[in-house]
C-alpha cells in the first residue's frame, strides 16, 4: 500500500484499496473480537452497542464499527472515521464476506409467491 497522507492518515482511496484487498479472505467472527474493542467501538461511537453484536441487520455506524476493529488487528493505522469514507456497496460487501452463516429473513432475495389454492376434487 502506498504511504499515507502528509497528516499521517490513510487517504480514501488507499482505505477502499485495503478494504478491497481483505476482502476476499476476511472472516469476522464477533465471538473473538476482545471486550477492550467492543469498549473501544462504544468510545468511538457514543452509542450502546450490546444490542446489535450478533444482530442480523444491525446499523451501518456498528458494521463500520466492526469492520474497523477487526481490520485494525492488521491496519493499526486505520481508524473508524477513515472506514467512514467507503460505499456503502462495499461495506456491504464486506460484510457479505465476513458474515457467518445466517439465514435471510426475506427467503433470498426473490419476493414471496402466492401460496397455491387449495380445490376441492370432489
Amino acid at each position: 500500500m502506498s504511504e499515507q497522507n502528509g497528516n499521517g492518515q490513510l487517504t480514501p482511496e488507499q482505505v477502499e484499496a485495503l478494504v478491497r484487498e481483505e476482502i476476499p479472505t476476511l472472516k469476522i467472527n464477533q465471538g473473538k473480537i476482545k471486550l477492550r474493542e467492543w469498549d473501544d467501538l462504544e468510545d468511538k461511537t457514543d452509542q450502546p452497542i450490546s444490542p446489535w453484536i450478533g444482530a442480523n441487520f444491525p446499523p451501518i455506524w456498528f458494521q463500520q464499527g466492526v469492520l474497523w476493529l477487526w481490520l485494525r488487528r492488521t491496519h493499526p493505522q486505520l481508524t473508524y472515521e477513515d472506514l467512514g469514507e467507503l460505499d456503502l456497496e462495499l461495506l456491504y460487501e464486506a460484510r457479505g464476506a465476513g458474515a457467518e452463516d445466517t439465514p435471510d429473513p426475506t427467503g433470498g432475495g426473490e419476493p414471496p409467491t402466492s401460496p397455491a389454492s387449495a380445490t376441492s376434487g370432489g
